[in-house]
């Protein structure tokens, strides 16, 4: 495979391969992640992107009912978080337990230690 980019190159490449091979809606089981999840929760913002354009759904679910929004908020994926919003995730959805993204983005009167401006 003759990818451009070194080694990050080629961990988007693979992202992305991996993405498209389950591209079809949210993930129903819990210990499996598709590669929207996965690149938001390394925090790989060019994968997120990438994989936005590709037709990824920024407001797809795991098997607890979590979007990437609310992963990225719980990991403080700053970024990832912010590629999410930028491709129009729903800051209103909620996992199954009720809870959105907004906590976890320090929504408390004192920041969270971790979450980046």
């Amino acid at each position: 495979m003759n990818v451009r980019g070194g080694p990050q190159g080629v961990l988007t490449a693979v992202v992305l391969i991996v993405a498209l091979a389950g591209c079809g809606g949210g993930d129903t089981e819990p210990n499996r992640e598709s590669g929207l999840f996965a690149a938001t929760r390394s925090g790989d913002v060019q994968a997120v992107r990438s994989l936005v354009a590709a037709g990824a759904d920024v407001n797809e679910r795991d098997g607890a009912g979590r979007t990437p929004l609310i992963v990225a908020a719980q990991e403080r994926m700053t970024a990832a978080a912010r590629a999410l919003l930028d491709a129009g995730a729903d800051v209103s959805a909620a996992d199954a337990e009720g809870e959105t993204a907004y906590p976890f983005c320090g929504a408390q009167r004192q920041p969270r230690a971790g979450w980046s401006a």
